[in-house]
């Protein structure tokens, strides 16, 4: 029985696929070459980003420092510390107010009225000084045996105005604090808890001056 024919690969044939491969490897390889080089010189010459410098934080600005209470502007043609009119008493004037606010304290109340004189003291200087003696109802609020002295502006025309304020309370000196400015119409005693009456603010308004 005659056998079926073989088919021999010659060696030429079998080597044809691995010819392929390595022809498409070196052509990889050469576009490999080409290609990578000046990739790597354009990636060299750019320059890294910088990072971005942070916003600076916007902050509120301090104010300036506020000045201390300074005397009020006199009314037109009323000078300070004038002689007094004809009749009127040169050392003693008296100021009538209406109790508007009270804290710490239970024997005055709102809508109380009071009457106390201010004196013009002279100094041995030849300066002045004022001395007034708060009273309202039974309460003494400011002042009392040599106590209730204070700085003091007084106004003559139209109308006898005070200015003036004592800022210690009885930790400090003898009597409360206390701030008059019959100007604006404005009283306010106020003392520490060291006080013969306790710590209490008491505010009033200026009802005339006389």
């Amino acid at each position: 029985m005659a056998s079926s024919p073989r088919h021999v690969l010659s060696p030429k044939s079998e080597g044809a696929p691995w010819l392929g491969i390595s022809l498409g490897c070196g052509c990889l390889l050469l576009l490999a070459l080409f290609l990578v080089p000046p990739a790597i010189f354009l990636l060299a010459d750019e320059v890294p980003p910088q990072p971005e410098e942070p916003e600076p934080l916007a902050t509120t600005p301090t104010p300036p420092p506020q000045p201390p209470p300074t005397q009020p502007a006199a009314p037109p043609g009323v000078p300070p510390n004038a002689p007094p009119p004809a009749g009127a008493d040169a050392n003693s004037r008296t100021v009538n107010v209406s109790v508007t606010e009270v804290t710490g304290l239970s024997t005055v109340q709102v809508g109380t009225t009071c009457s106390f004189p201010v004196s013009r003291v002279t100094r041995p200087d030849g300066t002045f000084w004022c001395n007034a003696q708060i009273r309202c109802g039974a309460e003494l609020l400011y002042g009392g045996g040599q106590a209730g002295y204070f700085d003091c502006t007084l106004y003559e025309q139209p109308q006898r105005h005070v200015f003036g304020e004592d800022r210690n309370t009885t930790r400090s000196d003898r009597d409360a604090a206390m701030r008059l400015d019959t100007l604006r119409e404005e009283l306010e005693v106020r003392d520490d808890a060291t006080g013969r009456l306790g710590a209490f603010t008491v505010r009033a308004r200026v009802t005339s001056v006389r």
